[in-house]
């Protein structure tokens, strides 16, 4: 089980919520600007496939297909913009719009001689989706007993060991920049340490899939799923050369002020 996180989240009372956007400020954190481009496409396809399945009564494919091709530029200043997106369906496209409209932006990128950096890269999706189920009957690793850890995209390492710390340091940086809970006259919601305890499974697609939460207060259990959810697809942990299902246990403790 890995270690009880502890982050200090202070709360403000905004007139709206920023719930739905999301910071990628984690792949600042990638060794190299091809493994921090390779941080991006795998989150954002993430965050793509998640919107679309949760916004599906507005995609009506019916029996067509369709493929969309994206471009994305990520310029000085940490800013996210569409450069092409080429998609039939409208309600592929306008989805696609606005998760990228919605990506915050992040801090600037420079390389070893101090000059900021920017960056572009492309994803390409196939629809209709072909999910593949997940089966309960399948066995579930944990870090401990996996061969080879879950990788977050972007860590490169050749111990297992520090492929976990890796993994867990850049999924704790996500959570510190995206978990929001913002005060409204009603929030039941108090002030001071409150725990949340998260499980999910990275499962042997690389995707996060499973995902059960317990907290004293539903706006808490909420936004972690919320933020779980938002995490890119890795690369699936093994045993030998088969991928398999891997469950990953995190304890929480926010104190909210």
């Amino acid at each position: 089980m890995l270690k009880c996180l502890v982050f200090a989240i202070f709360l403000f009372i905004y007139s709206k919520s920023l719930g739905q956007f999301i910071s990628l400020e984690a792949c600042n954190e990638s060794s190299s600007i091809a493994s921090r481009n390779t941080c991006f496409k795998s989150y954002i396809e993430s965050i793509l496939l998640n919107a679309f399945e949760e916004n599906k009564s507005k995609i009506k494919l019916g029996d067509d297909s369709d493929k969309l091709h994206l471009e994305v530029l990520v310029d000085e200043n940490g800013n996210f913009k569409i450069i092409h997106l080429d998609v039939k369906n409208v309600g592929l496209y306008k989805i696609t719009e606005k998760v990228i409209e919605n990506l915050l932006p992040i801090s600037k990128y420079k390389n070893t001689e101090g000059v900021t950096l920017y960056d572009t890269f492309n994803i390409e999706l196939d629809f209709p989706l072909k999910k593949i189920p997940h089966t309960i009957k399948e066995k579930i690793y944990t870090l401990q007993s996996v061969e080879k850890s879950p990788e977050f995209p972007g860590c490169y390492a050749d111990k297992n060991e520090e492929l976990r710390v890796c993994m867990s340091e850049n999924i704790k940086t996500h959570i510190a920049n995206n978990f929001n809970i913002f005060l409204k006259p009603n929030s039941r919601v108090k002030k001071g340490n409150q725990r949340i305890n998260i499980q999910f499974i990275i499962n042997k697609n690389g995707f996060v899939d499973d995902i059960k939460v317990k907290a004293k207060f539903k706006e808490l259990e909420k936004e972690a799923i919320r933020v779980i959810k938002s995490l890119p697809k890795m690369t699936p942990g093994k045993n030998g050369k088969e991928s398999v299902d891997v469950l990953f246990l995190l304890p929480m403790t926010f104190k909210l002020q």
